[in-house]
């Protein structure tokens, strides 16, 4: 009677034998996935969520707080993923972010730490070396170009006003010499084309004061 009752016990505790390394097997399986997932995730493009937490810590910088303070405008032209190394602590996450001060002149540039503890690192600022343009300023170049009235009459002319135009707007940042104000300024020269045809419409934007002129 006793080794009947007692034979459920050693079943159950060779299985567990048995099964003991099978356990560990999956147990490391899963942590290495995730160590992998992880891994693959540090590499992968910001999301919208992280390029504006990026900007906002380094916005928070004194040095950043001060100027905005004062009322000089700030502006972000670039946000994107560090390259991190092979070694980089697993789940590590940072940006490089800069921003440039139309009032000053000045670039601001760090490498923001996004995971696991936001801070901004190796932060800069040089005078007198804009960085390149962002997409919004280019598309605010454009519209700024768009609505001088002469560029409007240009157009006109040519039956490319109002919507509906097949018009190819390119840009380029111009760095003038002094006195030109585009010496200091933000300056961007648009070229107006079709996909047919080049216009004579060479707007100069000046983003610094939002002034536009058409030769």
């Amino acid at each position: 009677m006793n080794q009947v009752l007692h034979i459920p016990f050693i079943v159950l505790g060779v299985l567990t034998t048995l099964l003991a390394p099978l356990v560990l097997v999956v147990q490391l399986a899963a942590a290495q996935g995730q160590d992998e997932a992880r891994g693959v995730q540090a590499f992968q493009p910001l999301t919208a969520a992280e390029r504006q937490q990026a900007v906002t810590v380094l916005r928070s910088e004194n040095r950043v707080q001060t100027s905005l303070a004062r009322g000089q405008r700030v502006r972000t032209t670039f946000v994107e993923r560090h390259e991190e190394s092979k070694d980089a602590p697993t789940g590590q996450r940072r940006a490089n972010v800069v921003l440039y001060n139309y009032d000053t002149n000045e670039t601001i540039s760090a490498v923001v730490t996004l995971r696991p503890s936001p801070r901004a690192e190796h932060l800069t600022v040089t005078q007198d070396q804009p960085p390149g343009l962002s997409t919004e300023e280019g598309e605010e170049a454009k519209q700024l170009a768009l609505a001088h009235p002469i560029v409007q009459g240009r157009l006109q002319a040519v039956g490319l006003a109002g919507p509906g135009r097949k018009l190819i707007i390119t840009h380029i940042r111009i760095q003038a010499v002094a006195p030109d104000p585009c010496a200091t300024h933000r300056c961007v020269i648009l070229f107006f084309n079709t996909p047919d045809t080049v216009l004579d419409i060479q707007p100069v934007v000046d983003l610094t004061t939002g002034r536009v002129e058409v030769q």
